[in-house]
Parts: structure tokens; C-alpha cells; sequence
């Protein structure tokens, strides 16, 4: 699933707020490495390892944030 649609997104977001009333809590938990020695590792290696890392766990918490609002609870996790 592309985070990056935002067509998607609306879909899953309506879908899960027709089921829930809210969310009541987060658990992000994403994780890519790369091993070895920094210098051997490309531009892209590194790229990837923040687009997943980083942004992914932004992109879920944001898409999230109406439905953890709407929710009892307002715990967000970031699991690394």
C-alpha cells in the first residue's frame, strides 16, 4: 500500500472511522537497515532507510491523528 496516494487515504480513513469511533492508540513500529561501513552504503540505501524509517512513521501518525482525536486515548508509540 502506497502511503503516498491520497486517494487511499481517504478511503482507509473513512472506512476505519465508519468501524471505529476513534483510536486508542498508535503503535508505529517500522524498521529498514542497511549494514556495513557507512562509506559503502549509496545515496539511495540512505534515502530508503529515511523515507521508511522517519517519514513512514510521520505518515502513518498523521494520517492517523483524526481517529486518535476522536478516540478516548492519545498515546502514540514509535517502536525502533
Amino acid at each position: 500500500m502506497s502511503w503516498h496516494s491520497s486517494s487511499t487515504n481517504w478511503i482507509i480513513l473513512v472506512f476505519l472511522s465508519l468501524c471505529f469511533s476513534g483510536l486508542y492508540a498508535l503503535i508505529n513500529n517500522a524498521g529498514v537497515c542497511v549494514c556495513g561501513e557507512f562509506d559503502w552504503q549509496t545515496w539511495g540505501q540512505m534515502k530508503k532507510q529515511i523515507d521508511v524509517n522517519l517519514l513512514g512513521t510521520l505518515r502513518v501518525t498523521k494520517f492517523c491523528l483524526p481517529l486518535l482525536k476522536a478516540g478516548e486515548g492519545k498515546s502514540i508509540r514509535k517502536v525502533a
